[in-house]
């Protein structure tokens, strides 16, 4: 039977009588201290060591395969997938550096890069469900302004180069050659974009030949007399109006697959924004005061 006493176990006695008998020896307690900070260091080194590890995984190196058979049209060869790999494991020594040293902290592209790819990775996990065809309809009724199909003019034009009453001179003359029996491909003068255009909107005529021309363009009726002249950025212009084209609503059926893609787009930015809201209220926000006059 073993004995129990004030200072617990016989047991514990024997096995701590050592230590006891040591307490006051100075050599002891630097011993022991030394043998804590040792196994502290071999504890955190060996935290360190699982932390510096680089493990390149196989499907790491199938992806740097599959980059550089797309690249490069065929598969690379031994040597060639070593310098990859070796390359792929710098960039990873270097990036682990860099975070270490903080370097992506105030980085503006870094921040703004990776501030894109969150917003990447939001958009990826969403999945806008079918929207039934009343859905669709509802939003075609609201945005019809959207799909509505503009003016469309289709013109050809004989061009003069210049400016001034003398250009405007030589469009008149020519005009009167015209109307005498003149073939109009031999008037005018070499014009460096094309010389007839079919259906093309307003907004595309200015943007080719300046908002005046298309505003003039817009009010002639499509008949088989040339009139003009008409200035623009280039110079002045006779025209030829073919064919005339008035603004029209399209049936949904016509527009139905672009009102699917857009009424999707929206459900996803609203969706978007419904996320960030709820990340955004995880941050407390502080703002400047106004500056001091």
């Amino acid at each position: 039977m073993v004995k129990k006493g004030v200072g617990g176990t016989f047991a514990s006695r024997i096995f701590l009588r050592p230590f006891f008998s040591l307490r006051h020896e100075p050599l002891a307690w630097f011993l022991l201290v030394g043998a804590l900070l040792f196994l502290i260091d071999q504890w955190l080194s060996g935290s360190q060591d699982r932390s510096r590890l680089i493990e390149i995984s196989r499907g790491q190196v199938q992806s740097l395969q599959d980059k550089w058979q797309m690249q490069m049209g065929r598969l690379p060869t031994e040597q060639e997938l070593s310098s990859l790999i070796k390359d792929r494991v710098r960039e990873e020594v270097l990036y682990r550096e860099a975070i270490e040293l903080g370097l992506d902290r105030e980085d503006t592209i870094i921040r703004r890069r990776l501030a894109q790819k969150m917003s990447f990775l939001i958009e990826d996990t969403l999945t806008p469900e079918e929207a039934s065809r009343t859905t669709l309809a509802e939003h075609f009724s609201r945005q019809q302004q959207k799909y509505a199909i503009p003016l469309l003019v289709t013109f050809t034009h004989i061009y003069f180069s210049g400016a001034g009453q003398d250009t405007v001179a030589r469009a008149e003359e020519a005009l009167r050659q015209i109307v005498a029996g003149a073939e109009p491909s031999d008037l005018g003068d070499p014009f460096m974009l094309s010389r007839s255009y079919a259906a093309r909107s307003l907004d595309e005529i200015a943007r080719l030949f300046g908002s005046e021309f298309a505003a003039v363009l817009g009010s002639l009726s499509p008949n088989e007399i040339w009139q003009g002249p008409i200035s623009s950025s280039y110079g002045s212009h006779l025209v030829l109006v073919q064919d005339r084209r008035d603004p029209m609503l399209p049936d949904l059926e016509d527009v139905l697959d672009k009102v699917r893609a857009d009424y999707q787009a929206e459900q996803r930015r609203k969706s978007n924004e419904a996320i960030y809201l709820e990340l955004r209220e995880r941050y407390q926000v502080t703002l400047p005061g106004p500056a001091d006059s």
